[in-house]
């Protein structure tokens, strides 16, 4: 048995599919922030495949020092044990972030990290979404802060080690006064 097709409806059908279809390829691709796309370090294109920018995100430049911020580390508790920037908690599931916010009023500013902010984006974005609007995604995250020279932390005293996820990522920290493990 054949189907029989109207022209008419074939031809708004091709209508609507040459309509939709360039808006669908349009939101499907990432706008990356001009602050970020003249950045052309190795780890900023590579930094920049993994976000796709769907929340804040805020630079270590741009971190005001007047601002009392909650900094939340969610990579695992195997990373955080190894160190961290001062004063984080390590929330790394849904879970323990629900559990922890809930202490915390609705407009406090939060930055959020990981090894290079893939993982800290989509905290954030879960963040936000429980109503915790002032939040950021750190770009580059610990990595890039290590990078830097800035200071780690191993149960409130200095260290110079970082984890670095796995063997693979340790080419990422370039900072040759750093051990790292993984």
């Amino acid at each position: 048995m054949k189907l029989a097709w109207d022209p008419k409806e074939i031809a708004k059908i091709r209508k609507t599919i040459s309509i939709l279809t360039p808006l669908l390829l349009l939101s499907c691709q990432k706008k990356i922030p001009d602050r970020f796309d003249k950045l052309d370090s190795d780890f900023d294109k590579m930094t920049q495949t993994y976000l796709r920018f769907n929340v804040p995100t805020i630079t270590i430049d741009e971190i005001n020092n007047d601002i009392n911020y909650l900094l939340i580390d969610c990579r695992s508790e195997n990373e955080f044990s190894i160190s961290t920037i001062e004063g984080a908690v390590n929330l790394p599931t849904k879970t323990s972030a629900k559990n922890t916010l809930k202490k915390y009023p609705k407009n406090t500013p939060i930055i959020v990290f990981c090894s290079i902010g893939y993982r800290s984006e989509k905290m954030a974005n879960f963040i936000q979404k429980l109503g915790y609007k002032n939040t950021n995604n750190l770009y580059g995250s610990i990595f890039e802060w290590a990078n830097r020279g800035l200071p780690l932390y191993h149960e409130n005293e200095l260290t110079d080690t970082i984890h670095t996820f796995n063997r693979s990522w340790s080419k990422w920290i370039t900072n040759k006064q750093l051990t790292k493990t993984w």
